[in-house]
């Protein structure tokens, strides 16, 4: 993939992955989501694709329900230049997976609109209405992820690499410190969110991440930081009465959302 808007091979192998259920012809929602988004990405970075697909009512209300995707091209978990890393969720896996306050699904519904590469009028209403999804449950949704993500970051260290191809193969790719990155954007992204400043994953720290990106920061450093920012989102989840944000998004808005968006694609219900 040579630019960002060089998409068709993305595409042609979704439709192959998901036996032509998925393709550039059903897409209401795509984007490119993750750190070329966000500015934090090297030349080596892969293209962190998102979508939101229409089903047919077979597909959607069947037994055997096709509601997500997941494809990755790569090598040993690790995306080279160029390669990409995609999913993609049915309109009510998507509102579903809103309501829930899942951060992948937000990635995509607040991704800066330079960064989206087709939106179907059909999902006016649903973007809209989005700042109703930015709950308590996604900021604990985000903190899950920071969590992950720093686990990544330190888990490997240089007496583990010596004699360990596939570990060596992680630290020298940037794995670690991207994920040292990506740790704490979520964790001060959360803390945001929960103060009623809205889905802003950069705020003021975009030189910063860009230093640990890089791996200017040391190691020593970052894990410290990281385990304040992780108690200090702790804390702020746990005391509910000092958020900005409801906890949970409206069960009925997201359920008239899933009804009035699928009318609006399928034309009736």
């Amino acid at each position: 993939m040579k630019n960002r808007t060089d998409v068709s091979e993305f595409w042609d192998f979704v439709a192959r992955r998901t036996s032509g259920k998925v393709s550039n012809r059903n897409i209401l929602f795509s984007g490119i989501v993750g750190s070329r988004s966000l500015g934090l990405n090297n030349e080596d970075s892969d293209y962190d694709i998102r979508c939101v697909f229409s089903n047919t009512l077979h597909d959607e209300l069947g037994v055997d329900r096709f509601d997500y995707f997941s494809v990755k091209e790569g090598t040993g978990g690790i995306n080279y230049s160029g390669h990409f890393d995609g999913s993609g969720y049915s309109v009510s896996r998507f509102i579903r997976d809103l309501y829930k306050g899942e951060f992948n699904v937000a990635e995509l519904l607040f991704v800066n609109e330079s960064y989206i590469l087709h939106f179907d009028e059909r999902l006016e209403l649903l973007m809209m209405e989005r700042n109703q999804f930015l709950t308590g449950s996604l900021a604990s949704s985000m903190n899950s992820a920071a969590r992950y993500n720093k686990h990544r970051a330190f888990r490997y260290s240089l007496e583990d690499i010596k004699n360990d191809d596939r570990k060596r193969r992680v630290v020298e790719s940037g794995y670690d410190v991207k994920s040292a990155a990506r740790a704490y954007m979520l964790y001060r992204g959360a803390q945001r969110l929960l103060c009623g400043d809205g889905f802003n994953l950069l705020g003021n720290d975009t030189d910063f991440l860009r230093s640990i990106r890089c791996g200017s920061e040391s190691k020593d450093l970052m894990l410290g930081l990281l385990q304040a920012e992780d108690e200090r989102t702790h804390l702020k989840l746990k005391d509910k009465k000092s958020h900005e944000v409801r906890w949970v998004a409206d069960s009925k808005l997201a359920t008239s959302l899933i009804v009035d968006t699928n009318k609006a694609v399928w034309g009736c219900l």
